[in-house]
């Protein structure tokens, strides 16, 4: 096949395109409306839900925060029938990266037995 064929074929190609796009438009602007229907549906029944549901959600957030603050000093994890309070203990941490670790471990190297460290690091994708 000739170049001057290919452009014939890329021709005809583009004009078929042209002829599609020009029959299908009216079907576009035809769903174009019935999704603007649908959205406009879909709005007032989300605003309706929101109504209906903001009481409740201000009720299940109150209860929330005096759970956790009742269930805190606690210090253990409460059931109820369907939800429990769950207690996690505070998190230790140490300042590894102050000079004062560093000659302790120097002083005490039998601490380094209980050192462990993961065979590999992880990466997290996410956004700036």
């Amino acid at each position: 096949m000739t170049e001057q064929e290919v452009q014939n074929l890329l021709n005809e190609l583009s004009r078929v395109t042209e002829e599609c796009n020009e029959a299908i438009i009216p079907f576009q602007e035809k769903i174009y409306a019935l999704e603007q229907t649908i959205a406009d549906q879909i709005n007032a029944l989300s605003k309706e839900q929101e109504r209906v549901a903001a009481p409740f959600f201000e009720t299940m957030a109150k209860l929330t925060a005096q759970i956790k603050s009742e269930a805190l000093p606690i210090g253990h994890t409460v059931h109820g029938d369907k939800l429990m309070a769950m207690y996690t203990k505070p998190k230790v941490s140490w300042d590894t990266k102050g000079t004062a670790w560093d000659k302790f471990v120097d002083n005490n190297p039998s601490v380094l037995q209980f050192k462990s460290v993961a065979p590999e690091g992880t990466i997290t994708i996410r956004g700036k």
